[in-house]
């Protein structure tokens, strides 16, 4: 999830109000104007970046019932960027900046005309390059706590 510098922790948090909230949607997933926001098995939100990503518009953490997500944290997720580059088109000689295109921090940079790469610093995690990749070549997995 976004907002939050400390994903074990908040996890705890999500649990505790999970079951306070008796099968009840969260006010971070019904908040989200991208749905994005899904529920484990346990009830706990996490990211689907599957289709969109998640634009920081801080919409989630204004509707955290517990608060634990804090806009002050900053816009990056605690998850890892991965680009598979046998699956990635531009890697295999077809051109394609999809990635690249929709990325709002332009942290997909083109290393020579065909090979993008995730610049680590400028990237923000919020999954819009996952959306948009037409061969599903990038993948973000969490760091910490569970889910993105």
């Amino acid at each position: 999830m976004p907002y939050t510098d400390d994903p074990a922790a908040l996890r705890t948090v999500c649990l505790a109000c999970a079951a306070a909230r008796n099968g009840a949607a969260p006010g971070c997933q019904t908040a989200c104007g991208e749905s994005i926001v899904r529920l484990d098995d346990a009830g706990v939100p996490y990211l689907d970046v599957s289709q969109a990503g998640c634009t920081y518009c801080g919409d989630c953490a204004a509707a955290c019932g517990p608060a634990a997500l804090d806009t002050d944290v900053g816009r990056r997720i605690a998850a890892d960027i991965i680009l598979a580059r046998g699956g990635c088109l531009a890697w295999n000689r077809t051109m394609c900046i999809q990635c690249a295109d929709r990325c709002p921090d332009r942290a997909v940079v083109f290393a020579g005309l065909w090979n993008p790469v995730v610049d680590d610093e400028a990237c923000t995690r919020c999954g819009l390059c996952v959306a948009a990749c037409p061969v599903d070549a990038i993948e973000i997995t969490a760091r910490v706590g569970g889910r993105p």
